[in-house]
């Protein structure tokens, strides 16, 4: 897959692994408070910054100075008086060009070993920035000069959005251009567009594996065993020995190991064994989350089902308004909304972690109940497998449970899909008639191309239109929105002259409400 990709998600861009991302500020340079609240280290990196040429109006993107281990931050300008008329909105857009050329020369390679480079933007100069009546129209330009430096330097770029509005206008905009789905074939277009429909539906059911958390620097399954050998302390000879057994056996012997050494330096079997449990965490639970966690939470599924310890999919899903209840680790109290089902642990919980044979072993008797969600959702919803080559024991079980209780003339392919980065005839061959596979990628380190077919599901999934009677996005409506614009204003008027209780007059002014007749504190 070759050429740059814009991807819109919602998010917060402080949150999101990519290789740099743009703060707004201006050329005194002044930063909004919350960014101080999110970033707790800015004001020290600050004062290092060199910002004399945002000062002169040289420039209007310059790189924050170093710190941490995270991406790479750029300070680019919005006017100092605001986005007011036309030539507010063009310093917006020549700000975007400067912060794509400083973070493509500042990040020379990608992190995590991404095919691309991953740069991120809010959405700026609408809030404080002064230019909220021209939200709409900053929509359009920004997402032109995106596209075109995402051509020009052959990077992706992610704009990463916190309000509704902005996310569903936005969306709406770029369907309506020409190649705006990257270089998906016609079939996987055909796919993207079968998967949007059953989530706008509520009948998808994202199914995480580990490769949606290794764009954000967490470990490999394979990865995760190397790591935990070097802790222990094995010699490189016993690491290649190890290589010749099964995943689950190795993981076995790396714990065995582990509490025997903890037991020969004075302590208990258990405490080995809990000390094992926080190092797989240590290793897994990194602190933000890739494109893939942050666009499956934009779908806002009902339901969503992990085989991964970390917490990224969960943060994501806060960050887009859909806060999940976590079975069965969740602390919240809730008992109802949008869950997660964790059916191998939790950071959360090291004890819950299932790694080895053992685990595996005891996992029937001990997690039928959780097993028994994955089966009912097999039955009745559409389950998309993301980031994994479904090799997993425990879920080979549960798909057999499902296909012996189907009737014979209903196919299991029509409830599940599995995102696959090559080829796989042989996955396929074994997985036909339960699995329908379908490949995305290129190659088997061609993740991307999954971030990418997501972004298309997620587009055409979204089909909100909350920003039509809102104020800031007038300016960018085509003469037919216009016109049911106006339709609703009056309707709007006439049915709040109808007397409180009428039957029917609440139900219409929801209506008008999901339309962005009002702001949502009414």
């Amino acid at each position: 897959m070759s050429g740059g990709h814009v991807f819109i998600t919602m998010g917060d861009i402080t949150h999101l692994e990519c290789d740099a991302w743009l703060l707004p500020t201006d050329e005194r340079p002044e930063i909004t408070p919350g960014w101080f609240e999110a970033l707790p280290e800015l004001r020290e990196r600050l004062a290092r910054t060199d910002v004399a040429s945002l000062r002169a109006g040289d420039a209007q993107a310059v790189p924050l100075a170093p710190g941490g281990d995270g991406p790479a931050i750029v300070l680019a300008t919005v006017p100092l008086n605001g986005v007011l008329n036309a030539t507010g909105v063009e310093h917006i857009e020549t700000s975007v060009r400067e912060f794509v050329e400083c973070a493509a020369h500042m990040a020379a390679a990608p992190r995590h070993e991404r095919s691309k480079r991953l740069l991120a933007l809010p959405s700026f100069g609408t809030g404080k920035g002064g230019g909220a009546h021209l939200r709409g129209e900053l929509a359009e330009r920004l997402l032109d000069v995106c596209a075109e430096m995402a051509s020009a330097h052959d990077v992706d770029l992610a704009i990463v959005l916190r309000d509704e509005r902005s996310f569903a206008r936005m969306q709406e905009l770029r369907k309506r251009r020409d190649g705006w789905h990257g270089a998906l074939t016609v079939e996987q277009f055909a796919e993207a567009g079968r998967l949007a429909a059953r989530a706008k539906a509520g009948r998808l059911v994202p199914f995480l594996g580990a490769g949606t958390s290794i764009s954000a620097g967490a470990p490999s399954w394979s990865q995760l065993l190397v790591r935990l050998g070097e802790r222990i302390g094995l010699t490189a000879d016993e690491q290649e020995a190890l290589r010749a057994w099964g995943e689950l056996d190795r993981a076995a012997f790396l714990r065995q190991r582990a509490i025997a050494e903890h037991v020969r330096t004075g302590g208990t079997e258990q405490e080995g064994a809990a000390a094992f449990s926080q190092a797989v965490v240590e290793l897994v639970d990194v602190r933000r989350y890739g494109l893939a966690p942050a666009l499956l939470a934009s779908l806002r599924t009902p339901q969503a089902i992990t085989l991964n310890y970390d917490g990224l999919f969960e943060a994501a899903s806060t960050d887009v308004g859909t806060p999940r209840v976590t079975i069965p680790h969740s602390e919240s109290g809730a008992e109802s909304g949008p869950w997660l089902l964790k059916l191998h642990g939790s950071v959360d919980e090291p004890s819950s972690i299932v790694l080895t044979r053992d685990d595996y072993l005891g996992y029937a008797t001990q997690r039928e109940a959780l097993s028994a969600i994955v089966k009912a959702n097999l039955l009745t919803h559409h389950l998309l497998f993301v980031g994994f080559g479904l090799s997993d024991e425990h879920f080979h079980r549960i798909v057999h449970d499902v296909r012996r209780a189907l009737p014979p003339h209903i196919s299991m392919e029509e409830r599940a899909t599995a995102l696959t980065l090559t080829e796989d005839t042989i996955a396929s061959t074994l997985w036909r008639g339960q699995v329908r596979m379908l490949p995305v990628g290129s190659g088997p380190k061609d993740g991307r191309a999954v971030e990418v077919f997501l972004d298309v599901v997620v587009a055409l999934a979204t089909d909100a239109h909350s920003y039509l009677l809102a104020d800031d996005f007038a300016t960018s409506l085509n003469p037919g929105e216009l016109r049911l614009r106006d339709a609703l204003l009056t309707l709007r008027d006439e049915v709040e002259k109808i007397p409180t209780g009428t039957g029917g007059r609440d139900r219409v002014l929801e209506l008008l409400h999901d339309f962005g007749g009002w702001d949502d504190g009414r």
